[in-house]
């Protein structure tokens, strides 16, 4: 959130959720969070993800 100079208030705002869902979603203990809510998160604050499959060694 640092690098992106967005205020949480401003985060709040674009992704329309309330403040504590914000600090649930901002919360590395917190181990519920769905892959939609990180990327509306990471766009809103400029990230662009990539996505790579690799098969496991046997």
């Amino acid at each position: 959130m640092k690098a992106s100079h967005l205020s949480k208030h401003e985060v709040v705002r674009r992704l329309k959720i309330s403040p504590s869902q914000l600090y649930r979603l901002l919360d590395p203990t917190n181990y519920r969070k769905s892959i939609d809510e990180m990327l509306r998160l990471l766009t809103v604050l400029g990230c662009r993800v990539g996505w790579s499959i690799v098969k496991q060694a046997a």
